[in-house]
């Protein structure tokens, strides 16, 4: 029997594969906002997981079904994939998805390798290209090998800045007209806004990241020991393995009183909406929502010139750009702003206004959802 199709919202099921779920950072709530908006369309969205942890805990907080994926992970190891291809077939076959949404790299080549056999359309997002960054050069070249070799299998892929698209052209492992970018957004945090404040005490600098290699939190510790304003304190909300080594160097340089670690929080849109200035000092990036939700929250934005954070901060109008890795630079941009409050306001007005013109969640989630629908329709006419 023909299965009718029309552009009418038909239900359909999303298999939403990624590969972490140890921890809750950009790219989970990335792929935690798309199955929210799909179940909002009345769309169906499972994910497809390495196994239990804190994003599971959440995803069955919300009622959002996932199925673990033995062996599914970041890194290359043949008998590990091999062994997760397998259960990812079984498990795909079994949820007969329209779509299957494929979340970073090892996913991503995954899901492409499945395409066929499954018979379903596949949607690939990067996420910055994440074995090119931190990773031995032989690592890095067997990835782009991988993508290169795969980059006719993805019916879409959608890039979350220019910079990620830009560089898988130059690479040659995106095909132009398959790659759509439509940036990273996030709600909206005006309650939060509305409700929460600071009564008086020391000047706030916040930063928003896990403490891994990638986030650099040694530069920003050097840089906040150089600070000419010293009314100032550090807050640092996320968490990670280079944790307690970044507390043994706030000891060293002796800010530790001034520094507050404060873990990963469900809850930060309230103590960004207490902050003064919001810093990232990340290596690499494309497109961080971090940042965003800073500029949602209407302050100003010093971070390092990396990736895709120029399509987000804009020099000497919503923040300031500086160098990866150098700390007087960026203590010097800090300092401009912490002793300037006019300048700390204006600043943050610009990104707030930003925000509301391009970084949305419901800006992301209508391009985003509307290119699934595209994909899924045109997948159950070809299955027809």
């Amino acid at each position: 029997m023909t299965e009718t199709v029309s552009h009418e919202p038909d239900r359909l099921r999303v298999a939403i594969v990624f590969h972490r779920s140890d921890v809750v950072g950009g790219a989970s709530v990335y792929s935690l906002s798309l199955a929210r908006g799909l179940r909002r369309r009345g769309h169906e969205a499972c994910f497809f997981l390495p196994g239990p942890g804190h994003f599971t805990d959440q995803l069955e907080q919300e009622g959002i079904p996932w199925r673990a994926v033995p062996g599914l992970g970041r890194t290359v190891h043949p008998r590990r994939n091999a062994a997760a291809f397998r259960s990812l077939q079984t498990s795909m076959q079994a949820f007969d998805p329209h779509v299957i949404s494929a979340q970073a790299s090892t996913a991503g080549a995954l899901c492409r390798l499945l395409r066929h056999r499954i018979g379903r359309p596949v949607v690939y997002t990067p996420h910055s290209w994440s074995f090119a960054h931190g990773t031995p050069p032989l690592e890095a070249g067997a990835g782009w090998l991988v993508e290169a070799c795969l980059r006719g299998r993805s019916d879409a892929v959608i890039t979350v800045s220019e910079y990620e698209r830009d560089l898988g052209i130059e690479r040659h492992v995106l095909i132009p007209d398959r790659t759509h970018v439509i940036h990273n957004g996030v709600a909206d945090p005006v309650a939060a806004l509305r409700t929460s404040h600071r009564d008086g005490g020391p000047l706030e600098v916040v930063s928003v990241a896990r403490f891994e290699k990638q986030k650099d939190h040694e530069t920003l510790l050097e840089a906040f020991a150089r600070l000419d304003h010293r009314e100032v304190e550090l807050v640092l909300i996320g968490a990670g393995a280079l944790q307690e080594e970044r507390r043994n160097q706030a000891e060293r340089l002796g800010i530790a009183s001034r520094v507050r670690w404060l873990g990963a929080l469900d809850d930060v849109a309230s103590h960004l909406s207490r902050a003064d200035v919001f810093t990232l000092t990340s290596r690499w990036e494309s497109l961080p929502l971090s940042i965003i939700e800073a500029m949602a929250a209407g302050l100003p934005v010093v971070a390092t010139d990396v990736g895709g954070v120029g399509e987000l901060v804009v020099d000497r109008s919503t923040g300031a750009l500086v160098p990866p890795g150098d700390p007087d630079a960026l203590a010097t941009a800090l300092d401009r702003f912490l002793a300037d409050p006019v300048l700390r306001c204006e600043s943050g007005r610009a990104g707030r206004d930003r925000y509301e013109r391009y970084f949305t969640e419901d800006q992301m989630l209508e391009k985003t959802l509307g290119l699934y629908e595209q994909v899924g329709y045109a997948g159950r006419t070809r299955a027809a």
